[in-house]
């Protein structure tokens, strides 16, 4: 059975420490998408989704190539431990401030939340302007968590080559782009209902996944090379993918999101070129990746909060942005210190 495993790629089982910034861009994007700017709006979803293929198909190889077989229960045990505790948090202290001000409670969008299907409530609701609806994006992820470590393990046990994993994820991508396609043009269901249901979106985490599976790939490594001879061309694939936005809307609601997220691929391969330059000494850390998640959970509030002043909407943006990311990191680098703090004291007992 192993032996089918030996045509993965072999590849640096060392995530570039850029990805942890770049999941921080996503989340500042999604942030200023949601605010009056309108920057940015509709690029920080599909960074989520590719980024959360990409590297999460890079764990599953490493492990897969060390050990034979995936430990799913762990690999979920661990990201629920992450992620619950935070969304109830949120999902409480949101819960109070609607009681308190006398505002009515959804109890359908609130169970959506806390069972992580909020992408199907708002596909079904069209996608409410309210301070839970940008969960969406988690709900997403943690499908994605719950169906892609079993496709991994189909993929690697049943395809003999790289060459056939990429047929095949290359196949399910097409399907996912038919299906959706179909819905569009016969009116079978909402823009809301493409926009955030999983079976219309996921197309975008599996080109993460490609990306990932061909990271080492001879093409990739041309790409690589000119990254890092002309560094200029990481630019320009950032100006291209902002016109991603711009595609009429019956064309980006269907092959538009995979030219998005192809484009956000490409972005990833050149900057693993730059990796190890200047964006090298920025490093990666979980104090960033918990900024990140909590900045992400909170950011409806930086834009209350920016809401506050009598300015322009940039201005707006950069108050609110600034004092909200400030508040969270400090309390997660505070939570950070009581954990070791919690660790050496009991080292010592």
């Amino acid at each position: 059975m192993n032996a089918k495993v030996n045509p993965l790629p072999d590849i640096p089982l060392r995530l570039p420490p850029i990805l942890s910034w770049l999941r921080l861009l996503a989340v500042l994007l999604v942030f200023s998408g949601h605010s009056k700017t309108l920057f940015g709006r509709g690029h920080g979803a599909i960074f989520f989704m590719v980024l959360s293929g990409y590297t999460f198909t890079r764990f599953f190889i490493k492990e897969w190539s060390e050990t034979g077989k995936l430990k799913i229960r762990r690999f979920l045990s661990k990201r629920l431990s992450k992620l619950v505790p935070a969304l109830l948090i949120v999902l409480l202290i949101n819960l109070i401030i609607k009681i308190w001000h006398h505002h009515p409670v959804d109890e359908t969008q609130f169970l959506s939340v806390a069972t992580f299907t909020t992408n199907y409530f708002n596909a079904l609701n069209g996608h409410p302007n309210n301070g839970l609806a940008h969960l969406w994006t988690l709900s997403l992820v943690m499908q994605f968590y719950l169906v892609w470590p079993f496709l991994f393990l189909l993929l690697v046990n049943y395809c003999r080559s790289l060459k056939q994993i990429t047929i095949a994820l290359s196949l399910v991508i097409l399907a996912v782009i038919a299906y959706r396609s179909v819905l569009l043009y016969f009116g079978l269901a909402t823009n809301a209902y493409i926009f955030n249901s999983f079976e219309t979106r996921v197309d975008c985490f599996l080109i993460g996944a490609l990306f990932a599976f061909n990271i080492e790939c001879s093409l990739f490594q041309k790409i690589r090379q000119l990254a890092f001879k002309y560094k200029w061309s990481v630019f320009m694939t950032m100006v291209v993918i902002t016109f991603m936005t711009s595609l009429p809307l019956i064309m980006r609601n269907s092959v538009g999101f995979d030219l998005h997220a192809f484009l956000i691929g490409l972005f990833i391969v050149q900057l693993g070129a730059l990796d190890d330059l200047s964006f090298g000494i920025l490093g990666h850390s979980e104090l960033l990746s918990d900024i990140t998640y909590w900045f992400y959970l909170l950011h409806p509030w930086g834009n209350t909060l920016g809401d506050m002043i009598k300015m322009n909407p940039y201005a707006q943006f950069l108050f609110g942005g600034t004092i909200l990311l400030m508040c969270v990191t400090l309390f997660c680098y505070t939570l950070k210190e009581a954990r070791l703090s919690s660790k050496v004291s009991n080292l010592f007992r």
